[in-house]
């Protein structure tokens, strides 16, 4: 059995107590990790290898206690994978409920993680519930929005040079809507950051269901019209790419959206700009919010966990197979789809 540690491992322990407005008390330094059975293995943050049918042992997934430095304890923060096995970690707040505008290097290639404080310049406020994404060609960290003091809808777009650890505000001619629990993720083949969803306050309360591009050549910001049936408006969900293709699960759904959650995957074709659900039979994971997301290194897997749903914090595991358009919950506890330890 591997462990699920890598970039997706660190959001597990901190994701689900992502809340729109909400906060959560930090009990003390001890968090859980999960161990996947040996059909389903972590090889890095790359993805998931794909599932073979396990001869015997464990069909789920169990949990062990794992320490977690103080520094990780923070609920709101912004996780942009690196693509090497490392990930930034930017802002959120704190176990006291103070924020924060500090940035981590997190690298799991080790044993265990070695976690860096870089100091910067030139940072924007402190703030949650930002989105990022890491553009490797630049080297730069792009985050956008979030929830900074009284405003709930911060639009503003800022980038970290990495090589100087020097931020700079970047002023995009199209600001869209949705700032607050948005989705970010870097394309490799287009060479540029993708935006989803997220909620604002301007002129009045709403989600977004609103696909931009940010060009990290020109630092514009533009929408993208798409086809296809578009996801519900949407905050707090989960974006990723393989190869041109975008992937999203969950987030606070609908109008006014406010205790609904999905529980749907979208795929995105950057070439055609088209949006397409994907179709699921059998059992599925509870909608949620402010989870994690993996997807594996061909992308006919996907694996979900934590977030919070209709009846408060979830701690479980769940696998999707693109092939047979199936849900497996790989949680400790079936009935609940919860842990139950």
């Amino acid at each position: 059995m591997r462990s699920l540690r890598s970039v997706a491992g660190l959001t597990l322990l901190f994701s689900a107590s992502w809340g729109c407005g909400g906060s959560h008390t930090v009990e003390n330094d001890a968090a859980t990790e999960v161990i996947l059975p040996d059909a389903v293995t972590i090889e890095s943050d790359a993805g998931v290898d794909a599932p073979t049918t396990p001869d015997a042992g464990p069909s789920l997934a169990t949990w062990e206690p794992a320490e977690v430095p103080a520094l990780l304890l923070r609920w709101g923060a912004s996780v942009a994978p690196v693509g090497d096995g490392r990930c930034y970690l930017f802002a959120g707040f704190g176990a006291s409920g103070g924020g924060t505008n500090d940035v981590l290097l997190v690298d799991t290639r080790g044993a265990t993680a070695a976690i860096t404080a870089i100091p910067t310049t030139n940072a924007p406020p402190p703030r949650s519930r930002a989105c990022a994404a890491y553009a490797p060609v630049s080297q730069r960290l792009i985050i956008r929005g979030g929830r900074a003091g009284a405003s709930l809808n911060d639009g503003k777009t800022w980038a970290l040079d990495t090589t100087t650890n020097a931020w700079s505000e970047i002023d995009t001619d199209d600001s869209p809507p949705g700032s607050v629990g948005c989705s970010m993720t870097y394309v490799a083949s287009d060479r540029a950051i993708y935006h989803f969803g997220g909620a604002f306050d301007d002129p009045s309360f709403d989600w977004s269901n609103q696909l931009c591009r940010f060009d990290l050549e020109t630092n514009s910001l533009a929408r993208v019209t798409t086809e296809g049936a578009a996801p519900s408006r949407g905050y707090d969900g989960q974006l990723a790419s393989h190869e041109g293709t975008l992937y999203l699960f969950g987030g606070g759904i609908g109008g006014g959206g406010v205790g609904i959650f999905g529980s749907d995957v979208y795929t995105f074709d950057v070439a055609s700009r088209r949006w397409s659900l994907l179709e699921v039979s059998g059992p599925r994971p509870d909608g949620r919010r402010g989870h994690w997301m993996l997807l594996s290194d061909d992308a006919q897997r996907i694996l979900i966990g934590g977030g919070e749903g209709s009846e408060g914090p979830l701690d479980d595991v769940w696998l999707f197979d693109r092939a047979g358009g199936t849900w497996r919950n790989l949680s400790s506890s079936v009935e609940e789809g919860r842990f139950a330890g």
